[in-house]
């Protein structure tokens, strides 16, 4: 019995050695016998895939230093002075941050820190301040502030918007004077001539003159209030009618010095009056070219005669020679 059990057990591996595709106990591939007179198939290894290489990820930035914002606006009211901004700080790091200084992009924008430098240690917060200048502003607008800090540099903005200005109220209308007050105001003028440039009788007189730079708006300004057709008083000579023909330095010298003894007052600022020698030389142009008669003035009396220098006006300089005035003259 024994001998015909090992009997069948030879058999069976005798067997599976002869069957081509079976395994052998490691799984390898058992080869096929080969076939009478065929070469033998090489074995084909293919190349190993080449290791990839190692990747060095970008470590994540960390917020070290956070703001409670990069952009702050405001919209102030007109009158407002200034438009102040706070910014919030937290110092999220394990480590102390330290806040060198602060920048801003122009001279009316200032920031404020506690403390220059300012030490924040980790954990904590803290405010800086900003002020801007609203003095001369229009329009809407973006001031920079740069922070310096141990971690790097940091820049914010704030950002105004300037509301347009009111309307201006209109203009009053002039109270016309009374007759009672233009007697008044002549006689003070009977006793000096340049009252007229002195108090409430500057704001006609002198200050519509203050920068005028045509001889027409000065005559507008302080000569017509008193030869205007429509004000001239009856002892006030009517410049439109004039007899007499004139020149640049006739106008020069009454404009300049006026008439003693009379309401003609002296224009020239050097004698209290509100005109510089240039004006002084654009209105007497503007007066030879619209009052003068067209005949050649008359010639003064021998060894009288004033010495004329050719006068140039142009729009870009004035030049205004001093004329010489017959003795007897101011």
């Amino acid at each position: 019995m024994q001998k015909l059990k090992y009997a069948l057990l030879v058999g069976v591996v005798a067997l599976s050695l002869s069957q081509p595709g079976l395994v052998y106990g490691d799984n390898s591939p058992v080869p096929a016998p080969a076939t009478p007179g065929a070469k033998p198939i090489p074995t084909i290894i293919p190349p190993a895939a080449p290791a990839a290489p190692a990747v060095n990820a970008a470590p994540i930035p960390v917020p070290n230093l956070v703001w409670d914002s990069e952009l702050k606006e405001m919209s102030p009211t007109n009158g407002q002075g200034s438009a102040d901004f706070v910014f919030n700080l937290t110092n999220v790091a394990p480590i102390e941050i330290i806040i060198n200084n602060v920048q801003t992009s122009c001279g009316c924008t200032v920031a404020k820190l506690p403390a220059q430098p300012w030490h924040l240690a980790s954990g904590s917060n803290g405010q800086i301040s900003v002020s801007v200048n609203l003095a001369g502003k229009m329009g809407t607008f973006t001031k920079q502030i740069t922070a310096n800090t141990s971690v790097g540099m940091k820049q914010v903005q704030v950002k105004i918007a300037m509301p347009a200005p009111p309307p201006a109220p209109p203009a009053a209308a002039a109270t016309p004077m009374s007759e009672a007050d233009r007697a008044k105001n002549q006689q003070a003028s009977s006793a000096d001539r340049q009252a007229v440039f002195k108090g409430n009788c500057a704001d006609c007189h002198a200050k519509p003159a203050q920068g005028k730079m045509t001889g027409a708006e000065i005559f507008n300004g302080v000569c017509g209030v008193c030869h205007d057709a429509k004000n001239r008083a009856s002892m006030v000579p009517d410049l439109h009618a004039l007899k007499f023909p004139t020149n640049m330095d006739y106008w020069r010298h009454w404009i300049r010095n006026g008439r003693p003894g009379s309401m003609m007052p002296a224009f020239d600022a050097e004698q209290g009056g509100p005109l510089n020698p240039a004006q002084i030389t654009l209105l007497a142009a503007y007066l030879e070219q619209t009052m003068s008669p067209h005949a050649a003035p008359p010639a003064p009396p021998a060894g009288h005669a004033p010495t004329i220098v050719p006068t140039r006006i142009s729009n870009d300089n004035v030049v205004a020679p001093t004329p010489t005035i017959p003795p007897g003259g101011k």
